[in-house]
């Protein structure tokens, strides 16, 4: 085959999968085309941060071959399983006719439709998503669930899959390993490190602009300020490490009573540096000391990413999934069980403490661990896929 055609089904544009698209333009033998479902993020519309007119401060359709179908879902919503609703979808397969398609994730009438699709037209199904096996429940609900994914996977010739967590969940769902591809998530490494690079000689005026004393280990979190992201056990643990300043990025529904608790907590020992838009975030991660995520469920994690091409040692929680792949406990971080306040705080301790040691040769292990979660270690698995499948 001369030259093989892959649909590559998206939601909507998102930040780190469009270095991988950019990337696959560029791959001798490969004609892709992402289809989108939504424009959530390119053009202004109030983001699930609370953000007013949001758009993504990058090109993100710049340097690839896309199409946007029409999304006639009453109240678009790229988040809800009902947000994305387009009868185009299937014409827009036929105009491109691919050899074989990739979907990412399954929670949505688009993703639902594009299955239907590959299905009905006999084409070739790979698929990714960070569902893994720390999402899987008991009980009715989590048997119907299961049920439901085995039928689905039994559908899908090849599965592209970010790490240990998600290889759990597919071998829980009867998939075979020999079905099963290395794909890990991943950020734009190279993107990430020359903004560490670039603003290195300004970390103590950004630290300043955000009343981060010189003295103190700056311990980062970035997320959506949720319940289930439990960011107030970040505040928590920090009580019990003297030497610790709380900066916290993000906004959502818990953002007022997160500054309440932090302002009786850590008087004088936290920051809320509120949402910070793609060209900004980089600030965060140079000012910070340390990259804390205390999720009671966080299917990876890929801010845990970001933080690791700045060199910051990690302290994740167990229900996170970038942990049992990102992170070396008692060397480039910790890992503690979601919901023990106190093995939290003595894992945050410890990091802390290793601050003063060997820092530039953490901050080094840390950047070679992420290097093997790269754009080119996802092209190399997606050719993998395809091969595996005769394309």
């Amino acid at each position: 085959m001369s030259e093989v055609r892959l649909a590559i089904l998206g939601s909507h544009p998102v930040t780190y999968r469009v270095p991988l698209y950019q990337a696959l333009s560029n791959e001798p033998g490969l004609d892709a085309l992402v289809v989108y479902g939504d424009d959530y993020g390119v053009r202004p519309r109030k983001s699930r941060w609370g953000v007013d007119d949001f758009v993504w401060q990058m090109p993100m359709t710049d340097g690839y071959r896309h199409v946007f179908v029409p999304n006639r879902a009453p109240k678009p919503d790229p988040s809800n399983f009902f947000g994305k609703v387009n009868p185009g979808l299937w014409r827009a397969l036929g105009d491109f006719d691919p050899h074989a398609v990739l979907i990412s994730g399954y929670a949505g009438v688009y993703q639902l439709q594009s299955f239907a699709g590959a299905w009905l037209s006999r084409r070739k199904v790979l698929y990714t998503a960070d569902t893994n096996v720390l999402g899987d429940r008991g009980g009715v609900r989590g048997r119907v669930r299961s049920a439901m994914l085995r039928s689905l996977y039994r559908g899908v010739d090849v599965f592209l899959s970010p790490g240990t967590r998600a290889n759990e969940h597919y071998a829980a769902h009867g998939v075979p390993a020999s079905k099963i591809v290395r794909f890990p998530l991943a950020v734009d490494n190279a993107a990430f490190r020359a903004a560490a690079e670039r603003l290195a000689p300004s970390r103590e005026t950004i630290r300043a602009k955000w009343n981060i004393p010189a003295n103190r280990a700056c311990v980062l979190s970035v997320s959506r300020l949720t319940p289930w992201k439990n960011v107030d056990a970040i505040l928590e643990a920090a009580v019990g490490v003297p030497e610790a300043h709380v900066l916290i990025v993000g906004s959502g529904p818990e953002e007022s009573a997160l500054r309440a608790k932090a302002s009786s907590l850590l008087p004088g020992r936290h920051t809320f540096a509120g949402f910070l838009n793609i060209d900004a975030i980089a600030e965060a991660y140079v000012a910070a000391d340390v990259y804390a995520l205390a999720s009671h469920y966080e299917p990876w994690g890929l801010t845990v990413n970001e933080a690791m091409n700045f060199g910051l040692p990690l302290v994740l929680s167990d229900r996170v999934g970038a942990a049992a792949d990102l992170v070396r406990p008692g060397d480039t971080g910790e890992v503690f069980p979601a919901g023990d306040a106190g093995a939290f705080r003595a894992a945050l301790g410890r990091v802390v403490q290793r601050l003063d040691g060997d820092r530039v040769g953490v901050a080094s292990r840390v950047r070679a661990d992420v290097d093997r979660y790269s754009v080119a270690a996802q092209v190399m698995g997606l050719r993998e896929g395809l091969a595996a499948i005769g394309l």
